[in-house]
């Protein structure tokens, strides 16, 4: 049998979601995949997931263009964590972490890090974090790599 070639679409940012689900509810790709399903979309439109114990699963291939961001899926990578309110410390820790990784792999700049709610035509809120906070903390630990960094949990 032969194998299908993927070939890697050019990747330039980087946007943030929250699943909008209650802090206290722990779902993942399994969950969110089977809501998307059920909106009538072809499966779960993120690439990742970071559960509320920090947990990174995984949805489509960075490869496949994704459904998280009407008019930005052709170029960006969706990254969702759960919640509404407030990411726990571990789930703030690995996104952080995890778009610093997606950053070096991918040559993207830090000012393509955005929020869904920052993006043109967006009236959402989502992610509902400080989208600068999280910048400043990938700035370091892009710099320096996680081992690099103090963080108060």
């Amino acid at each position: 049998m032969q194998q299908k070639e993927v070939i890697m679409r050019k990747i330039t940012s980087i946007i943030v979601h929250c699943s909008d689900s209650p802090d206290s509810m722990d779902v993942g790709v399994t969950e969110i995949n089977q809501w998307h399903l059920q909106q009538g979309w072809s499966g779960i439109g993120y690439h990742y997931v970071i559960r509320r114990n920090g947990d990174i699963e995984k949805g489509r291939a960075d490869a496949e263009v994704g459904a998280h961001a009407m008019g930005n899926n052709h170029d960006s990578i969706g990254v969702c964590w759960i919640g509404r309110d407030q990411p726990g410390s571990a789930q703030w820790w690995e996104l952080a972490i995890l778009c610093a990784d997606l950053m070096h792999a991918h040559g993207i700049a830090i000012h393509r890090v955005l929020g869904h709610n920052e993006l043109h035509r967006v009236t959402k809120t989502c992610p509902n974090i400080n989208m600068a906070e999280l910048r400043a903390l990938i700035s370091v630990v892009h710099e320096f790599g996680p081992e690099g960094v103090e963080v108060e949990i």
